[in-house]
């Protein structure tokens, strides 16, 4: 029988106490186990606590997690801030959906166990609390960029590290990481050019139908409040690719002009159908100076426009939600919430007819000169395809998402880097786990581990392919006390005879070439990085090294040499050596790492479009995954005694029965 820790009472009714035996040893062996015995204890609940204090004015969390505090009607079980992180951790292992996760752990006896519940004589959480609980921690990152989940990973994982002696090699120096970096797709779909300028433009027209004010939009921007509308304006229809855009850009100016007019500045700040149009005709457009001189200012004048029946401005926060999705299948009369036309209204003398309150016709007004479009005082030339940058807006669903293509493959969303740490016996833990938009290259991930790092701090081996090495990261990671060994090199293979030059210990002067002759004038290049050097053409004829060697003339033989050229050449060299080789198989493992992500806990497939909601599902999974890891280690370690007893005492037997000299 377990025994019971201060926050967890237990019941003469405990529902695993009273399981056969059999079963019981089913679940003290599985992963459940590691996650009741050892990760609760893991659990800090002042983890948390910043969140709490941060919505404590708000009379829903009172109401919700009154609980939580251990205020509770007598005999009724407390509910820990430990047993819903411990939901959280268990929700990632699963790999269900919500509904099913919530349904699974209140009824099956293995998750009951892992979250000390067995003995709870009501669920042990309901739909409400593991939903609001999940939504305040999303909230509470959007709001301080604080990610509860991330440090609830980073702080098990450091405990379970402490355990398994990573920590002990790290500060012995003996330690070894191995990075790689793997894609994270969007659940959004991807979009062609019109879809995407089409999409932006609609959700911002259903603001309007959304906060009821249809009259203000033009006549021109009616047909997107047609649920079927897409499909006529980019799909149906006879016009050119180019043409369609340029249409749609058209419109798009005249619906930026229009919510400017309409909304003031401070309610446009919050609004993020808003920015996703400012940013949308940037990606699309350029602006471009008009002939009067008066250029194209961000900065300029807009009028408050107040609602008809009040002298309130309309209040367009209130209403910026998630308007822009790709499966928007209301009419425009279900959004207004009658059955009247959405720019139609009837008639009252308090509010000003549709001719009343649109622009004045020279304002509204667009022209087209070749890719130059203009709609008011501002003018704009289309971008053509070519042009448009893989951080440009790819889906409204998803802004954060960014587009790259790999080996012929398009991805659309972002890119995780792995920090795996191995101690050589079989054992690892992903100790860090850093997520960027997917053009973040693996460089860039590098340079951002070392920034990182103390100058001061113990030696560290990294073990990564060739993607994540350069001459100035090599040199960086030196400052760093990090030796960083790579399996390959990406790029055009370097002359193998630079890595015999003989440089200075500045590294600005050749002192010798590989056949040992010294250069007759030698100088550095500033601004390229590069040092020519000069050799005899005479002593150059008879070389062994004639057809390999770099240098070019006739009358004197001129060589270029960089520290770049330098470096990939002497690491050319040592890729060919057995200790690489042996690097190369350790690397090899953090592949299996990625493919067991991808397809035991899914990080392809996140079933989300918001992208802060993305970065925690992934932390999650990470976690999920370093406690298998962790639980494998345990049972080793419990099984490790008994198995060397056994083996002793069958070797005596044979010993006594003379089976064995």
């Amino acid at each position: 029988m377990r025994i019971p820790e201060a926050d967890y009472q237990v019941s003469i009714f405990d529902q695993f106490n009273i399981l056969p035996e059999r079963t019981r040893k089913m679940i003290e062996s599985s992963v459940f186990a590691t996650y009741a015995n050892t990760i609760f204890k893991m659990i800090d609940p002042e983890i948390f606590t910043p969140m709490f204090i941060y919505f404590k004015e708000m009379k829903d969390i009172e109401d919700t997690y009154g609980e939580l505090s251990g205020i509770n009607p007598p005999g009724r079980p407390v509910r820990t801030i430990r047993t819903l992180a411990m939901a959280c951790l268990l929700y990632h292992e699963s790999d269900m959906g919500k509904e099913n996760f919530v349904l699974h752990a209140n009824t099956d006896i293995c998750y009951l166990y892992a979250m000390h519940a067995t003995s709870f004589t009501t669920p042990a959480f309901s739909h409400r609390n593991f939903y609001l609980f999940m939504k305040r921690i999303e909230q509470y990152k959007s709001e301080t960029g604080i990610d509860l989940i991330q440090n609830l990973q980073e702080s098990i994982t450091q405990k379970m590290a402490e355990e398994m002696g990573i920590n002990k090699l790290m500060k012995l120096g003996k330690l070894r990481i191995r990075i790689d970096s793997t894609f994270v797709d969007s659940m959004s779909r991807r979009l062609s050019r019109p879809q995407i300028i089409y999409q932006v433009n609609r959700a911002c027209v259903l603001l309007f139908t959304k906060l009821g004010v249809t009259e203000y939009l033009l006549p021109s921007l009616s047909h997107y409040l047609d649920s079927s509308d897409m499909n006529t304006q980019t799909y149906h229809t006879s016009e050119k690719k180019k043409t369609v855009v340029t249409r749609l850009l058209v419109e798009s100016l005249e619906i930026e002009k229009l919510m400017r007019d309409t909304f003031d500045d401070s309610q446009l700040e919050e609004c993020q159908e808003y920015k996703n149009l400012i940013r949308m005709i940037s990606d699309q457009t350029d602006p471009v100076d008009p002939d009067d001189g008066s250029g194209n200012s961000p900065d300029r004048k807009t009028t408050n426009v107040v609602s008809p029946d009040s002298e309130d401005t309309i209040p367009v926060a209130e209403a910026c939600t998630d308007c822009a999705t790709n499966n928007q299948k209301k009419s425009a009369d279900e959004l207004t919430g009658n059955n009247d036309s959405a720019v139609d209204k009837p008639e009252d003398s308090n509010v000003p007819k549709q001719d009343e309150i649109v622009p004045q016709s020279a304002e509204t007004t667009h022209e087209e000169s070749d890719n130059n479009i203009k709609v008011g005082d501002k003018t704009c030339r289309v971008k053509d395809n070519k042009d448009i940058r893989s951080d440009s807006l790819q889906n409204p669903n998803d802004p954060q998402a960014t587009s790259r293509t790999k080996a012929n493959e398009n991805h659309i969303g972002r890119v995780a880097n792995i920090e795996e740490a191995y101690d050589g016996n079989g054992n690892s833990l992903i100790l860090r786990v850093t997520i960027r938009p997917n053009i973040f290259s693996d460089i860039n991930f590098m340079r951002l581990f070392l920034e990182s790092r103390e100058d001061n701090a113990s030696l560290l081996t990294i073990v990564a392919d060739g993607a994540y090495i350069s001459y100035e990261i090599q040199q960086l990671a030196k400052r760093k006390n990090v030796k960083l060994v790579v399996t390959s090199l990406i790029g055009k293979p370097t002359n193998p005879l630079f890595a015999a030059f003989s440089l200075s210990e500045d590294g600005r002067s050749i002192i010798n070439c590989p056949n040992g002759i010294k250069p007759l004038t030698c100088e550095y290049i500033e601004d390229k990085e590069k040092i020519k050097a000069t050799f005899p053409s005479a002593s150059c004829s008879g070389c062994k090294y004639h057809d390999k060697c770099p240098s070019k003339g006739k009358i004197t033989r001129v060589v270029f040499v960089t520290q770049t050229q330098l470096f990939r050449a002497q690491y050319q060299v040592q890729l060919d050596e057995k200790a690489f080789r042996i690097f190369g198989q350790e690397r090899n493992a953090i592949e299996g790492v990625m493919s067991t992500l991808k397809r035991a806990y899914s990080l392809n497939d996140i079933q989300t479009f918001n992208g802060s909601r993305v970065e925690t599902e992934v932390y999650g999974k990470v976690a999920a995954y370093n406690i298998k890891k962790y639980s494998r280690f345990k049972n080793q370690k419990s099984q490790k005694a008994p198995r060397g007893e056994s083996a002793q005492n069958h070797k005596m037997v044979f010993q006594d029965d003379q089976l064995v000299a």
